[in-house]
């Protein structure tokens, strides 16, 4: 879908507040509030919009230790990782699951209370399912960012070469 210099500031907007009114949307990307329904309605329908979440601090509702965990598959077929990602899909302390390619098969994002529930988890979770060799945790001391947004751009994403001083190669 070809977006419209509208629907890319509906969609930036939506994106720094998705619980904003229809007529406060409507208002910052000049529209009224009708056609601007309409036009939401229409990027829900065509995927753009996939739907609409609240974030939460995690630390305030006591997940104040965020750690990663790499994964290595002894056996590599189709039925092993769809049995790791279903296993994955039903643990409520992994966050995101992201599967790799190289030395490690699958890295798993987990937010716990501390340092003691990686250790429950590895034994009551990752330990018991079988067919990959050694998980390797690791914790984050410090985040350096996070992106929640996506830039829509014109005539799609194309991204940048270089520095950002320096024009690009595709431009």
């Amino acid at each position: 879908m070809k977006l419209d210099p509208v629907q890319r500031r509906i969609l930036a907007q939506l994106q720094k507040d998705s619980s904003i009114s229809t007529q406060a949307l409507a208002d910052k990307v000049g529209l009224s509030a009708s056609p601007c329904w309409r036009r939401v309605r229409e990027l829900e329908e065509a995927g753009l919009i996939r739907g609409y979440v609240a974030l939460l601090d995690r630390r305030k509702i006591g997940l104040d230790t965020c750690v990663w965990v790499r994964v290595k598959l002894r056996k590599h077929s189709a039925d092993v990782l769809e049995r790791f990602e279903q296993a994955v899909k039903n643990c409520d302390e992994v966050v995101e699951c992201y599967e790799l390619l190289g030395e490690t098969d699958c890295l798993l994002k987990l937010y716990l209370p501390n340092l003691e529930a990686l250790s429950t988890f590895m034994h009551n979770f990752l330990l018991k399912i079988p067919r990959w060799t050694s998980p390797i945790p690791a914790w984050r001391c410090a985040r350096s960012r996070t992106r929640r947004r996506c830039r829509c751009r014109r005539g799609g994403a194309v991204p940048r070469r270089g520095p950002p001083d320096q024009p690009s190669a595709a431009a």
